[in-house]
């Protein structure tokens, strides 16, 4: 077993499921609210942007493009 699945399974055994799924709920609906709420900052515009993986773990050293906009 792995230390994160470990100390997951402690968090559930010390305050029970429930408690432990509320607060990842929690934590995420938290996230998401901050997360739009930024989001709603940024000015009407176009935005692009390029960037480059390592590779994608078939051609290992060949740079993959991600590109956006």
């Amino acid at each position: 077993m792995k230390t994160g699945e470990r100390r997951f399974l402690e968090l559930i055994e010390r305050y029970g499921r429930e408690a432990v799924q509320g607060s990842i709920a929690a934590i995420m609906d938290h996230a998401e609210a901050m997360a739009r709420a930024r989001t709603r900052t940024i000015p009407d515009g176009v935005y692009e942007a390029e960037s480059y993986m390592d590779d994608d773990g078939i051609s290992v050293g060949q740079p993959v493009p991600i590109r956006c906009g």
